[in-house]
């Protein structure tokens, strides 16, 4: 009786286990979604005409963003197989087209059960209708090192419509001579790209970076040895619209022809702005710290006394420059000895 109800026991667990195991892929597909064959059309805009990517990538965004698909496809129109997918799930699409990335930010019901227009553009290294819309140079002192930051909003109006993009130097910035940690970053997509930036040894800052059609945001920054007098230039080989200066501390100097001061709207900082540039025509900031420049520094080890009374003597009109004797009493000595030698040779006479 024990043995049959113990078999019995062992083949209900045995059932339980099963149904959970078969439970466990419905889960799974519940949460990632039901794998659906999506259909996408590439066009090129620049020439109306059906295009070619070298690869796609798909990404469900949750609470992180999670990889679902990540292959080459095959002509202008093609299917992504098999990606698990949710008409409310959110997603990032992304190609590259001549090794330029495009993304776009898509719910599910967008994808399911339609075709999928993606559009890239040719490229081209010609800078034709593009200029920096805006500029903010972000300047903040702290002791021996001056921290810059460059934040510009690239507008390429180009007609028609091109991606700018030179894998050496799609446009040059002005750049203070001997900057170091020199980093860069765009953002079309998600997050942050970094692209390569490079001073090449002259004040003149490379920067690789693809600019789509529209604006694109580029954040610099970097670190340059601080210098009482030193000059930070503004200007680049493309025209600047409009932009500013914000100088940390307040204190700070910041000097050049047509700065004109502004409201700030940034707690601890100072805001200048200054006159649109034409491409190739830079502006020298100079800075400089004003009454805020640290006197010389004293000398820790003359806390002796006697040192401090030596000193105290030496600065009082009637010391003698050597051996800190007073100079009536140098004097006074001087007198007795012609005195004596007088007399004594009196006396022989």
């Amino acid at each position: 009786m024990i043995s049959t109800r113990w078999t019995r026991k062992r083949f209900a667990g045995l059932i339980g286990l099963l149904l959970l195991a078969m439970a466990l892929p419905a889960t799974a597909q519940t949460v990632q979604g039901e794998p659906t064959d999506l259909k996408f059309t590439v066009v090129n805009a620049t020439t109306g005409q059906p295009g070619t990517v070298d690869r796609m990538t798909i990404e469900y965004v949750r609470s992180r963003r999670n990889g679902i698909l990540d292959f080459e496809p095959s002509g202008s129109e093609f299917v992504a197989p098999g990606v698990p997918i949710k008409d409310v799930g959110e997603y990032i699409v992304a190609v590259w087209f001549e090794k330029v990335p495009y993304w776009w930010s898509m719910r599910g019901r967008d994808l399911i059960g339609q075709t999928t227009t993606l559009h890239v553009f040719d490229t081209t290294t010609r800078l034709d209708g593009v200029s920096i819309k805006g500029m903010n140079v972000i300047i903040r002192r702290q002791d021996s090192l001056l921290n810059l930051e460059y934040m510009l909003q690239v507008e390429n109006a180009a007609s028609p419509q091109q991606t700018i993009f030179d894998r050496v130097a799609t446009f040059e910035l002005d750049f203070p001579a001997g900057a170091r940690e020199v980093e860069a970053s765009y953002r079309r997509g998600p997050d942050p790209t970094p692209i390569p930036a490079d001073t090449h040894g002259s004040q003149r800052l490379s920067l690789a970076v693809p600019l789509t059609p529209g604006v694109t945001q580029i954040q610099v920054t970097a670190v340059v040895p601080w210098q009482e007098g030193m000059t930070v230039p503004v200007g680049s080989n493309l025209a600047v619209a409009s932009w500013s200066v914000l100088a940390s501390p307040e204190w700070l100097e910041v000097r050049a022809m047509e700065l004109e001061r502004a409201e700030s709207g940034a707690p601890g900082f100072k805001r200048l702005t200054g006159p649109a540039l034409s491409a190739g025509r830079d502006l020298a900031l100079q800075l400089f710290s004003g009454e805020h420049e640290a006197a010389p520094e004293a000398d820790l080890f003359a806390t002796d006394s006697t040192a401090t009374a030596a000193a105290g003597e030496a600065g009082r009109p009637e010391a003698a420059a050597k051996g800190g004797f007073p100079l009536p009493l140098v004097f006074t000595g001087f007198v007795i000895i012609i005195v004596a030698a007088l007399a004594i040779r009196r006396r022989r006479q």
